[in-house]
């Protein structure tokens, strides 16, 4: 008689920052498989973990938004180089453990992940943008638009992001976008997995979304950090054509501008029926997207865009770009619109194509619950046929 042995996964997740793991890391310990948390945030954030669980080192967090008060531009990007070199140094004073490492992949982990690999620890890499080379095509073509080079941003970690590509048994993604980018660039479609991201809640789907009547007074809004990556200048003319054709409308933007793109946008931002919110509280922001009846996200590129999915949940059908990753999540003329990246006439039509249109929820999205069990099943898939 054969004996067959399982192997339970434990897992280190390793992340430089916070990003989107206070949502469901909790959920993974109460699966019993989490060895260890190792990331970089605030001092007292509840992570709902026991304290044995964490090691945060957080000096990097405190530095980075101090130096952003007075370095702008490249230099900025070269300075938080420096801080994840050093937040890398603190992180490699920590013996491996567990038989899974999850690292979020912004080139700031390399070496850590070397180290990792030396001990025969499976390495599973998060990609949450566009291959670099990809995403460098894209940026770079939208800056020269406005007679701009791209010079900061992903570029200033592009060789270090690429390492890290290279170094990880399996990639995960949260959209076939990030996915086509990473496979078009040399990396195997076998060592990518797509799961796309989650959301507080889910509507059932079929259950009748936000309605514009004919004549009634179209409310959109944007919601995100307002630069060339989120491609808001096309909104804006795409609101001034609205306006033009005889369409009542208002548009709200909340997020804050980068340096770099305002000059782009400032003409634009004067006129009647924007309001622009520089930052809104993470509890406001759903209710304030529930008083609109659209949100638009025009991506040049964009990994996924959790506002999409936390739109959807309360019932605000949404427009975006195919190079917006939670297009995933989009079910075209059902909870929202996919359009053409770059082109403010894609999204009028969408919004005008909105009035009237019978949105209703769709069946792709799914709740932070629902995500960590399948990252949990992916964790022990992926040990056990490595």
């Amino acid at each position: 008689m054969a004996i067959t042995t399982e192997r339970s996964a434990k897992v280190t997740v390793v992340v430089c920052g916070r990003f989107h793991f206070h949502k469901y890391i909790h959920l993974i310990a109460n699966k019993g498989i989490l060895k260890r948390f190792i990331y970089s945030y605030k001092v007292r954030y509840d992570f709902k973990l026991s304290k044995k669980l964490l090691k945060n080192y957080p000096a990097k967090e405190y530095l980075m938004y101090l130096g952003a008060k007075f370095i702008k531009g490249t230099p900025f990007f070269k300075y938080v180089r420096l801080l994840h070199k050093l937040w890398q140094v603190q992180v490699l004073t920590l013996e491996p453990e567990g038989n899974v490492a999850h690292f979020l992949l912004h080139g700031n982990c390399y070496k850590i992940i070397e180290r990792y690999k030396q001990r025969g620890i499976l390495i599973i890499g998060e990609v949450v943008n566009a291959h670099p080379i990809e995403q460098e095509k894209l940026l770079e073509r939208e800056h020269l638009n406005y007679g701009l080079q791209y010079t900061s941003g992903e570029k200033t970690f592009q060789s270090s992001i690429i390492k890290e590509l290279m170094l990880c048994d399996k990639l995960l993604v949260p959209s076939t976008f990030i996915k086509s980018s990473l496979v078009a660039n040399g990396i195997d479609d076998s060592k990518v997995k797509v799961l796309a991201y989650g959301t507080e809640h889910v509507t059932e789907t079929g259950k009748n979304f936000k309605h514009i009547k004919h004549g009634e007074k179209i409310s959109l809004i944007f919601v995100g950090k307002i630069t060339f990556r989120k491609g808001v200048i096309y909104l804006l003319k795409a609101f001034e054509l609205l306006q033009r054709n005889g369409y009542p409308v208002e548009l709200t933007l909340v997020g804050s501008i980068d340096e770099a793109y305002l000059p782009i946008i400032k003409g634009h931002l004067s006129r009647l029926s924007i309001t622009h919110v520089r930052h809104l509280p993470n509890v406001e922001i759903l209710a304030t997207i529930e008083k609109h009846h659209l949100i638009v996200i025009p991506s040049i590129e964009d990994g996924f865009g959790i506002v999409v999915s936390e739109a959807l949940s309360v019932n605000v059908p949404v427009i975006v770009t195919k190079n917006c990753g939670a297009a995933e999540i989009v079910v075209n003329g059902i909870n929202g619109f996919v359009i053409e990246p770059s082109s403010e006439i894609s999204i009028y039509e969408a919004v005008v194509q909105s009035i009237d249109h019978p949105f209703s929820a769709g069946d792709k999205n799914i709740t932070w619950d629902q995500y960590a069990e399948c990252l949990a099943r992916f964790y022990e898939e992926t040990l056990l046929n490595n």
